[in-house]
């Protein structure tokens, strides 16, 4: 779902469900989840001067 708004330029709905899935695959410590998670950080890098971009990003660092 985050990937998507993604791609309709939709940063804010992007971070919300990133966020979301960031707080349930943290608790199944999954491969295939952190690499999802990865792959939605390198989506939002066009437009890391976002403030919840930087948030999603410390997230994603404090939960690493």
């Amino acid at each position: 779902m985050a990937a998507a708004h993604v791609q309709q330029r939709e940063v804010e709905e992007a971070y919300q469900a990133g966020t979301r899935a960031l707080e349930l695959l943290g608790q199944l410590r999954s491969h295939r989840g952190a690499e999802y998670l990865d792959d939605l950080q390198q989506r939002l890098e066009p437009f890391r001067e976002e403030p919840v971009v930087r948030e999603f990003g410390a997230r994603l660092e404090a939960a690493a």
